[in-house]
């Protein structure tokens, strides 16, 4: 997935405060994260991995929906950024697909960004 914007993907998604989580090659989804990073050129950093080469991702997945914290005994508040982040990540020419609730980032993605808005 080298080819993907990663500095505009984590802006986007800090810009939002949205939740990621990747999927490595061979292994399961990780958890869902609060930030992910490029640390340096070739990789990426989600909270919960640590520095990842690109060529070991096989997708990363942003929840659209942005959680806000009220308290304990009060469901968290939910603000929908899907159309915000479609805008953005077609703006950064990264291609996603929208696939059962969350905006799913591959580089074999067949339409560089837009959205496929179909269930892969």
């Amino acid at each position: 997935m080298p080819d993907l914007n990663w500095k505009a993907v984590s802006e986007i998604c800090r810009q939002y405060s949205v939740r990621t989580r990747t999927k490595l090659s061979g292994d399961p989804c990780s958890e869902w994260c609060t930030w992910l990073i490029v640390p340096h050129p070739g990789y990426i950093e989600p909270e919960a991995l640590g520095p990842v080469p690109l060529t070991d991702i096989e997708y990363v997945e942003i929840d659209p929906l942005e959680r806000k914290r009220r308290g304990r005994l009060v469901a968290d508040l939910l603000i929908d950024h899907r159309a915000e982040i479609e805008s953005a990540l077609t703006a950064a020419n990264v291609p996603f697909a929208f696939v059962n609730g969350v905006l799913r980032l591959r580089s074999e993605s067949p339409t560089l960004g837009q959205s496929l808005r179909q269930v892969l």
